[in-house]
């Protein structure tokens, strides 16, 4: 047991060290460098699992195949790094407390996003039979699909963002070309997706998740406004708007819990779904209404 949790302990401290490795190389704007390196460590973690399947299966060689991958990953972008000119240096305690002071609206932010997706399932479960949650659960994959890449997205577009601080126009036409470019290609994905979804689920799944089907689909109309949400709230993040980004993310996580108990209880499972699509359609509104205040 200690074996494991040390193992595992190191593994988290090294994936740190690469999550900061990765956002050094995205602010200079390296996103080829970082999926070559995520292909190898994804390569090498196969064929890891693999050899351990077949040679020894355990928890502690399993454990110890994460973390040696996860070391494969920060030497590799270590030695891109130093080929780009970018040394470790010692900080101050005084700035990092400039830090933890600039990073806590947008940590409290991403507990917000976490909770308010979690609690989906957590408060159904409070009122609906357990075959009802496992129906919504599995609908609900999607939509946890679906906030993952809008995150992925925002990590994208946020050191772009940034570059842009200063020029005004610049910012506004970036921002106006990805808004169009999201509306263009998710709303139509979106409404295809609302008529695809359930029949697909019945035919590859079965009538026993017919029901699943119909709140994925339904869910699944949201695409276009967490796309969107990333967007305006990373733009937010940019421009040091704390007020903006935390402020819509505490409203909609509130909302959250009001509309899934208030529809949750009228309509189950269904009411969930719909208050999915309804607290990112209100996220969207607010943004959209705060426009001057995130302005550039």
């Amino acid at each position: 047991t200690m074996i494991a949790i040390w193992l595992l302990s190191l593994k988290t401290i090294v994936q740190s060290y690469c999550q900061l490795s990765g956002a050094i190389l995205k602010s200079l704007g390296r996103m080829v460098v970082i999926g070559q390196i995520q292909t190898v460590h994804f390569l090498f973690l196969t064929a890891g699992l693999a050899f351990v399947f077949y040679g020894s299966p355990s928890l502690a060689s399993l454990l110890g195949l994460l973390l040696a991958g996860q070391v494969l990953e920060w030497v590799l972008f270590g030695i891109v790094l130093g080929r780009s000119g970018v040394r470790p240096a010692r900080v101050t305690s005084i700035e990092c407390w400039k830090l933890i002071r600039r990073s806590t609206p947008f940590g409290i932010r991403h507990t917000c996003a976490n909770l308010t997706l979690r609690l989906d399932v957590i408060l159904l479960a409070a009122w609906v039979p357990l075959a009802e949650v496992g129906q919504f659960a599995a609908a609900h994959t999607l939509l946890v699909i679906l906030y993952v890449v809008s995150w992925l997205f925002g990590t994208v577009l946020l050191p772009e963002l940034v570059a842009l601080v200063y020029n005004s126009p610049q910012m506004k036409a970036y921002v106006r070309r990805w808004s169009v470019t999201i509306v263009a290609t998710c709303a139509p994905l979106a409404i295809v997706g609302f008529f695809v979804i359930a029949p697909v689920v019945r035919i590859v799944y079965g009538e026993a998740f017919a029901f699943a089907g119909s709140l994925a689909a339904l869910m699944f109309l949201a695409l276009p406004f967490v796309q969107l949400n990333s967007l305006y709230s990373n733009r937010a993040v940019a421009l040091n708007r704390p007020r903006v980004y935390l402020g819509a993310q505490v409203a909609s996580t509130v909302l959250a819990v009001a509309l899934n108990v208030t529809l949750g209880v009228m309509l189950g499972a269904l009411g969930v779904a719909i208050a999915v699509v309804g607290r990112e359609v209100s996220m969207f509104a607010f943004f959209y209404l705060s426009a001057g205040t995130v302005s550039a």
